[in-house]
């Protein structure tokens, strides 16, 4: 029977904006992308063990993406919408970084990682995924 004050509805403090910006380029860039490459290793190690780790890695790096992802989702309904803008063109930056990553790490060829070509296809049908979404 006790009586409540109406909750206060705050602005998000700055640290939100910096914290929504790392999850956004670190986990829903580059954790996903980890993901796509761990579970293309999964399918392409020249050895049966291997491919069974990397298929244990891509799962969990699928949860590290997915999670960074949902909290993307809350985090953005929390800012303003100038903050939201300044959020997806640090994104966007991370998405163009990720054309030069996958280029550089393409020159290191074992364990199933994928090859220039393969690379580069798999760069752009994700950057063409997470633009889409």
């Amino acid at each position: 029977g006790a009586e409540l004050e109406e909750p206060i509805q705050e602005s998000p403090p700055e640290a939100l904006l910096q914290i929504a910006i790392h999850n956004a380029t670190e986990g829903c860039i580059f954790e996903t992308w980890a993901a796509l490459i761990a579970a293309h290793q999964a399918l392409h190690s020249p050895h049966p063990e291997l491919r069974k780790i990397y298929g244990r890695v891509a799962q969990d790096e699928v949860r590290h993406g997915q999670l960074a992802w949902d909290i993307h989702s809350w985090m953005m309904s929390q800012l303003s919408e100038e903050e939201q803008e300044l959020v997806l063109v640090k994104q966007a930056s991370a998405l163009h970084r990720l054309r030069d990553i996958a280029a550089m790490e393409s020159n290191v060829r074992f364990l199933g990682r994928p090859t220039k070509d393969e690379a580069e296809i798999l760069v752009e049908a994700f950057i063409s995924g997470v633009q889409a979404a």
